[in-house]
């Protein structure tokens, strides 16, 4: 009798710690595991090579936004000209490759310099003007 109450005590205790320790993980991972489980109830392939690789490889460059941003929103700022940006770049770009694949180099450079330009205009205007 004594075992089965010691081990519904140790059982109580295991359980609390362990709701504790989720109760400390964000929200934001279980929508993401949900989201990835629905996927995968959905397209079970998803996960091998692949799709995998490809999904990756087409959300690159809106990951690489979104990092920057997630910066300027934790540094209590708010950037609506990203998406502008994005959109004057990619048609600078396309007009300077102009189907032409040896003029990659020279397109990143323009769009290099003029994502530099643009933020170096932001920057002063917030740090000046507020």
């Amino acid at each position: 009798m004594e075992g089965t109450v010691k081990s519904a005590g140790q059982s109580i205790a295991t359980r609390r710690r362990f709701t504790r320790i989720l109760s400390q993980i964000p929200l934001i991972y279980y929508v993401f595991v949900l989201v990835m489980f629905i996927i995968y109830l959905r397209t079970p392939t998803f996960f091998q090579g692949g799709p995998l690789v490809a999904f990756i490889r087409g959300a690159a460059p809106l990951i690489v936004v979104a990092v920057g941003q997630m910066f300027v929103l934790v540094s209590g700022e708010l950037d609506l000209s990203v998406g502008s940006l994005i959109t004057v770049c990619a048609a600078i770009a396309s007009k300077v490759i102009n189907n032409d694949p040896n003029r990659v180099g020279e397109a990143f450079l323009w769009v290099f310099g003029i994502a530099i330009l643009v933020g170096l205009i932001n920057g002063i205007m917030v740090t000046r003007f507020n």
